[in-house]
Formats: C-alpha cells, sequence, structure tokens
C-alpha cells in the first residue's frame, strides 16, 4: 500500500478491464471459426473481469462508505459515486442513443436501462451502451449503501434494509416481478463479498504476502479449471444475471474473483517498483478503459475482419486490445478527470460522522 493507495487493486482493475476488452473481441472470431456458440471455456475467460470489478466495488463501497475513518453523509455518498459513474456513460451512450434514433430503434425499455434501470419491461435489458449492464447494479448498490447512511444511523438502517430485502424476496417467490427479481439477484452477492473483505481488511493485511499470492493463483487457477471443463454459466446478457443462470455466475466466477481480490489486498505490500506504478495508473483509467475501449475495440474489430478477415486472430486482439486500452487512458485523461473535476464543485459539502477504519483512496 502505497500511503492509502492499494496499488495492487489498481492494478486488479486495470486486468478487469483488459479483460473484458479481450473477450468481446474474441467472441466474433470465435464465432467465425466454430460456427457455433460454444459455451463458456478459455474464450469467455474475460467475462469474469466483471465479477472481480464487482466484489472490488463491494470493498470500496464498504471502505469509502460505511467503514470509512469519517463517515459520509448520504447525499455526500451518493452524490460521489453518482457523478464518478453517471456522466461519463451518458456521454459515451449519446452516439447509440442518437444512432437507435436515426433507424427507429429508440424504445423505453434500453432507454430506462441507461438510466440505470434495466427491468423497465418486465425482462432485463442492456442499455443502449451495451456494457452499461454492469452499471445498473453499481448504481442500485450504492444507492442502498447511500441509504443505509440516511441520518448517521446504521445500525437502525441496516435493521430496516434487511425487512425491506426479505419482503423483496417474498414478493419474488410469489408474485415473480421483475424489479423483485433484479433487486434480488444474485449478483449482488459479489459486492457482498467485497463487502466482507472490507471488513476483514484489518486482519487480512497481517498475513504473509505470499499467502495473498497464493490465493490469487488458486483464484485463477479454477478459472481456467472451469473453462477447460466448460463448467461456467452462459455469460451474455441477461440471462447471466437473473435466476439460477446467477446463481451459478456467483458460484463459478463470483466466488474466485472474491479469491483474487483478497490475494492482492494480502499481497499489497509486494506490490511496488515502476511497472507496477503504471499498472496502476492504467487501473485509475479502468472504467473509461472499460467504456470507451470496448466502443472502440468493436469498431475496429468489424474493419479488421471486413478487410484482413480472421485469418491471424491473436494478432488482431492484441492489436486491437492495446490499441482499446491506449483510448481508453486518453479518454481517462482528457475526457473523465476533467469531467470529474467540474462536475464535483456542485458536491454537497461534506458533514461527516467518525467511524472504525481508516479510508482509502481507490475511486
Amino acid at each position: 500500500m502505497a500511503g492509502d493507495r492499494i496499488v495492487s487493486l489498481q492494478v486488479l482493475r486495470f486486468f478487469a478491464a483488459a479483460a473484458v476488452i479481450v473477450m468481446h473481441i474474441v467472441g466474433p472470431w470465435r464465432w467465425t471459426i466454430m460456427g457455433h456458440e460454444p459455451g463458456f471455456h478459455w474464450t469467455m475467460l474475460g467475462a469474469a473481469g466483471v465479477d472481480v470489478f464487482f466484489v472490488l466495488s463491494g470493498f470500496v463501497i464498504a471502505t469509502t462508505g460505511p467503514l470509512a475513518e469519517h463517515r459520509p453523509t448520504g447525499a455526500a455518498f451518493f452524490f460521489r459515486r453518482f457523478t464518478r459513474v453517471a456522466p461519463l456513460f451518458w456521454l459515451l451512450s449519446l452516439p447509440f442513443i442518437a444512432a437507435a434514433a436515426w433507424v427507429g430503434h429508440l424504445n423505453w425499455p434500453q432507454t430506462a436501462a441507461t438510466l440505470f434501470w434495466p427491468v423497465a419491461s418486465g425482462v432485463a435489458r442492456p442499455p443502449y451502451l451495451e456494457p452499461g449492464w454492469t452499471l445498473c447494479f453499481e448504481m442500485a448498490f450504492y444507492t442502498a449503501v447511500s441509504l443505509l447512511l440516511v441520518g448517521r444511523r446504521l445500525k437502525r438502517n441496516l435493521i430496516l434494509g434487511a425487512v425491506i430485502l426479505v419482503a423483496l424476496l417474498a414478493v419474488r417467490l410469489t408474485t415473480g416481478l421483475s424489479a423483485a427479481r433484479y433487486l434480488t439477484s444474485p449478483t449482488f452477492l459479489e459486492f457482498g463479498l467485497g463487502v466482507a473483505l472490507a471488513m476483514l481488511r484489518r486482519h487480512l493485511v497481517r498475513l504473509a504476502p505470499l499467502i495473498g499470492v497464493a490465493l490469487l493463483l488458486i483464484g485463477l487457477s479454477i478459472y481456467g479449471f472451469e473453462a477447460a471443463n466448460r463448467l461456467g454459466p452462459y455469460v451474455t446478457w441477461p440471462v447471466s444475471v437473473e435466476g439460477a443462470a446467477a446463481m451459478q455466475r456467483f458460484v463459478l466466477l463470483g466466488l474466485p474473483a472474491s479469491l483474487i481480490v483478497a490475494g492482492g489486498l494480502i499481497s499489497d505490500r509486494a506490490w511496488r517498483g515502476p511497472l507496477m506504478r503504471f499498472l496502476a495508473y492504467l487501473g485509475d483509467a479502468s472504467y473509461s478503459i472499460y467504456l470507451a475501449g470496448n466502443i472502440v475495440s468493436d469498431f475496429l474489430l468489424i474493419a479488421w475482419i471486413r478487410t484482413l478477415g480472421v485469418h491471424r486472430p491473436i494478432l488482431m486482439t492484441a492489436v486491437i486490445a492495446l490499441l482499446a486500452i491506449a483510448t481508453g487512458v486518453a479518454c481517462y485523461r482528457w475526457i473523465e478527470r476533467p469531467i470529474l473535476r467540474d462536475v464535483r464543485r456542485f458536491a454537497p459539502k461534506p458533514r461527516a460522522a467518525p467511524s472504525v477504519l481508516p479510508a482509502v483512496a481507490v475511486d
């Protein structure tokens, strides 16, 4: 840990974003070469980057919210998280919204999903900018944590939250209402794993770094084993975020992700040197890499296949991924950071209540 900055977790954020980009590139040529959707195997491993993101998010949100040394108010916390996610996402969504309007495909379900409510039509639908489906879960989680911070009555709010959760589960079981299915999706358990790691943080950082390295290798090995034996879920939207498929994803992708994040946290003292600082900077840019990089990779992939075909897929994947990551870093430097700087001038003045754990500089 460099000061309050957890370098290892920032590095993991970068690799998670890069893994998702690689999966999006590999998908189309997998179809072209194999002629069918083979389900989960090595070409789908990048999907686990999303699960690593969710666990990391649970850790960060818990540590900078309810467990922060100076616990923020619910309003201040929500404003910070909302401005971290929404402005860039909506800005990058504009071309896709315009394209949908041009061809007459504007529709309420996708518009609502772009506003972070993906079940407006009774079934889960992605936003116009499809990678944003993960942000719907992020925003629901941020909202729940913000409500826990209201009135500085954390214990009371936790009890009320538990009662509401039980009620939602009852509604889901008795009516199958789409909103209840979404708000009780097993996907949220992955955020819970990150929260658990945040609560255990003081104990974990005292362990030997070699234990962390071992956990990292175990988590990665589990992914490799699942891929080799086709044990993972069908990870495309929306089947992997609802019902039995979502629980399968939590078990097969979420649990190993928690081992990887725990391993990074425990072994953070060993993540030093210029290379780690560079990778941590790329981790700072991971949100832009995830959004802008995926947009660019889609366009580059279409251009590559139309001009050169898929005769050298490994080279194609490497070149497009590097260009996509570079685009994401540029987006972070010249779009995301200026937006955050300007928007947060309007942040509510913080009024903090003391808590128990030091904050971490992982935004």
